[in-house]
């Protein structure tokens, strides 16, 4: 039997790959941004996903939510005062 010859493995620095899916519209921006920044694709994803800070809030919605109301709230009371002038106008 014949020995099979060994598969060399690739001399990357960076030996594994990340794959993932947008759109049709996504990618053009994407393109785009990598076109105006002169570097790699490899090079301008591997520095936006490294070197950009993620900031996460837990509880968002709810903050988002009880300021919604407050708005609601701070809006009814021109309105009030307006009807009461009118209704009750002296």
């Amino acid at each position: 039997m014949e020995d099979k010859p060994e598969k060399k493995e690739p001399k990357r620095t960076r030996p594994n790959q990340i794959k993932f899916f947008v759109s049709d519209l996504e990618l053009e921006k994407i393109n785009k941004k990598i076109e105006k920044s002169k570097l790699t694709k490899s090079d301008f994803l591997r520095k936006m996903v490294l070197e950009k800070e993620i900031i996460v809030v837990d509880g968002l919605k709810e903050i988002a939510m009880e300021l919604n109301r407050i708005g609601n709230n701070i809006g009814t009371r021109p309105r009030f005062v307006i009807y009461s002038l009118v209704c009750f106008k002296r």
